[in-house]
């Protein structure tokens, strides 16, 4: 008996090591610079309970704690918990923990954490450094965690982390809401379209969307320079911040008109210049609103050559418009010297559409004046689209899901102090500190290289951005950044398609519309010639892990392309060592709800794309089973793309970097022999990295 209870002892002690060995093992294998993905659907552990097994299931520092930041169940029924890790009661910047459930129990978890290998070698604790002054974060940089406080970069517009002993900057992170009734209006790329708009008593038509609460706003009468006092202050100085867009000044678009449209004055004839007898003296013409704000200015022209009809070039790529507010021309004399002279200025009131004279005490003219589409229309109608494109497709009500205030600001002067951020030629989704809301700013175009920044795609596309700063809230930098445009480009593409329909079957290009000199702004199928090259390989041709965010986000735009299209591959090798890859095209509307789900429900602040590709996967895998077609298509494209189950490590094994390995021998990344490649992914051989493609 006594041997028997040793024996017993030893078995029940030799499975605590193994079950302890294979918890270890599932951890191990899949930690990838503090990112992880778990399968523990065979665990039986109460969802409740999981943050007990996180010390298990992870390498974390002694003093590891976690705050439960978010519990939530979806349409599927399945339980997601998300945790915030603390070390020492200080917050792991961007560290999140994403618990997964079904019927009370743990399926999988995955996330990032700060290991206990990162932890800074001189450990501190909240509670003796805050003492009533800024909170304290642990923040990865380039070396490793540091501990660091948050400030505001007022001239990047930017989040930065500030090493507290040294002051270096750790991280930056760019930060890039009556009656109601329906009118119409003409818009400049949709044509005729519905407007829903808010009529005051007065009978002024206010675009606000109160049901879907949208704002578009004017900023031209924005004041320069404005700032704000924090309540704060420094040695019994007032800190002051940047101007907020919402200020005072940022008002919706209004009209007593009945059809919004924009009167815009396309040329201007000058007939007569008195007083001038030197017939080599030049003059040109500038026009301005109400305000002195400038709204178009001629080229030069010589008095001799009176009368002449001189075409306005104007900011934004539109003439001068005088939909609202009466003008002013203005016709100076030209000095070589630069200092111009003002001869005269006439008031013109608004005025419609055809031909008209005006006269001036020295000059006088005539002004045509064209009804076209207006910037203002295309985005209240489209942020209108995009909202209920949205709200039908996944039941998202405003861009966080709890109905908050879309704000929409149009023709930012470009003398503002925030101008910086936005030029004519761009559009941004915006964190207006002062209201601590979003805002989304659209720039009116230069004319030359881009019109009007207000297409369906391109708003739908900064939309997107939104609904990611309250989703995953992936960061702009980096492979981060890439997939958060990448994100902002599909949901761009499907609103486009949903809403044109048959008028864009076959268009993969963003922003085409706005575009005067090239194709478009990025085509995610990869066909248009005259843009820049851009990588479809993660890690491949024209990879550059330094790149712009807005070139590596068409590796997941090429691989949501071939996901809805489908398409063959012959020389490919697939995944059981033949070759020939075969995709089978799922559609759009299949596609964007994989795509949606990962990135609302199982990504973090720094994923990159080894994340994104689990992600995916583990969406299809809630919607449509493992075995699915859906499945083996979503795996297939990412095949082509290069991401297969041998995903590039951050750290190539040693043996693998000089020749002295066999030259003859293929390698994965982890340093492991293999036969020979059976699928697209990056090898080792002969000391040197392979890209198989196909």
């Amino acid at each position: 008996m006594y041997v028997k209870s040793i024996n017993l002892y030893h078995m029940r002690k030799i499975i605590v090591l193994l079950l302890f060995f294979a918890i270890a093992t599932v951890a191990n294998a899949t930690n990838r610079d503090g990112h992880f993905w778990l399968q523990l659907r065979d665990r039986n552990i109460p969802i409740d309970d999981a943050v007990r097994y996180f010390g298990q299931w992870l390498s974390l520092p002694a003093d590891a704690t976690f705050a439960l930041l978010k519990d939530e169940t979806d349409e599927l029924g399945i339980r997601h918990l998300r945790y915030r890790q603390y070390v020492a009661g200080v917050e792991v910047q961007a560290s999140m923990i994403i618990v997964h459930g079904r019927d009370g129990l743990v399926t999988s978890a995955n996330g990032v954490v700060m290991e206990q290998k990162e932890q800074p070698r001189q450990m501190r604790r909240a509670q003796n450094v805050d003492n009533g002054q800024q909170k304290m974060y642990l923040v990865k940089g380039a070396d490793g965690y540091r501990y660091a406080r948050l400030q505001y970069d007022f001239m990047n517009n930017a989040d930065v982390y500030v090493d507290i002993e040294t002051g270096e900057t750790v991280k930056l992170l760019p930060r890039r809401h009556s009656l109601e009734e329906t009118m119409q209006g003409r818009s400049v790329y949709s044509g005729t379209v519905p407007l829903t708009v808010n009529t005051m008593a007065d009978g002024m038509h206010w675009l606000t969307d109160s049901t879907r609460h949208i704002y578009t706003l004017n900023a031209i009468h924005a004041k320069e320079n404005q700032t704000y006092s924090t309540g704060k202050s420094e040695g019994g100085t007032t800190i002051y911040d940047r101007i907020g867009y919402l200020n005072e000044e940022c008002k919706p678009f209004h009209t007593a008109d009945d059809f919004w449209m924009m009167r815009q004055v396309t040329r201007v004839t000058l007939d007569n210049v008195e007083k001038q007898s030197d017939p080599f003296a030049e003059v040109y013409m500038v026009i301005r609103n109400r305000q002195g704000d400038m709204l178009g200015q001629s080229p030069t022209v010589y008095c001799s050559s009176l009368p002449a009809t001189i075409p306005l070039n104007t900011k934004g790529g539109m003439s001068a418009f005088c939909n609202v507010d009466s003008f002013y021309i203005e016709t100076y004399l030209y000095q070589y010297t630069g200092d111009d002279a003002l001869l005269e200025s006439v008031g013109i009131a608004p005025l419609a559409e055809g031909q008209h004279t005006w006269t001036g005490d020295h000059t006088s003219g005539r002004i045509d004046v064209e009804l076209v589409g207006n910037p203002v229309v295309d985005i209240h109608w489209g942020m209108a689209q995009t909202y209920d494109w949205y709200k039908s497709t996944f039941g998202r009500d405003s861009y966080d899901g709890k109905g908050s205030p879309i704000y929409n600001i149009f023709f930012v002067p470009v003398q503002n102090s925030f101008i910086s951020m936005i030029d004519g030629n761009n559009a941004l989704a915006e964190h207006d500190k002062k209201f601590n809301c979003y805002v989304m700013l659209y720039g009116y175009g230069d004319g030359v290289t881009m019109r009007p920044v207000v297409a369906l795609d391109v708003m739908a596309h900064e939309y997107t951005h939104l609904v990611t700063a309250s989703t995953a809230r992936l960061e702009n930098r980096a492979e981060s950044g890439a997939l958060n445009e990448s994100f902002s480009d599909i949901m761009g593409i499907c609103v486009k398609h949903a809403v044109k329909g048959s008028k864009v079957a076959g268009n993969w290009m963003i922003g085409d519309e706005v575009t005067l000199q090239k194709s478009c702004i990025r085509d995610m199928s990869h066909r248009q010639s005259d843009l820049p090259k851009v990588p479809i390989i993660y890690k491949g041709d024209d990879w550059l892990d330094d790149a712009d965010e807005h070139v590596n986000c068409a590796v997941q735009n090429y691989w949501f392309y071939l996901l809805c299209n489908g398409g063959i591959f012959p020389e490919a090798i697939n995944s059981w060592g033949s070759t020939g890859i075969s995709i089978s095209a799922i559609g759009m509307k299949k596609a964007v709800q994989i795509a949606y789900r990962n990135l609302t429900q199982y990504l973090t602040e720094t994923s990159q794309y080894p994340d994104a590709w689990r992600g995916s996967l583990q969406a299809v895998a809630d919607l449509y089973g493992e075995g699915s077609p859906e499945y083996d298509a979503v795996y297939d494209a990412w095949s082509i793309c290069g991401m297969t189950d041998n995903l590039p490590d951050t750290a190539i094994h040693p043996v693998l970097r000089t020749s002295d390995a066999d030259s003859r021998q293929w390698y994965n990344l982890q340093g492991q022999r293999i036969d020979a490649p059976n699928r697209p992914g990056i090898y080792i051989r002969n000391g040197k990295k392979i890209v198989i493609k196909k």
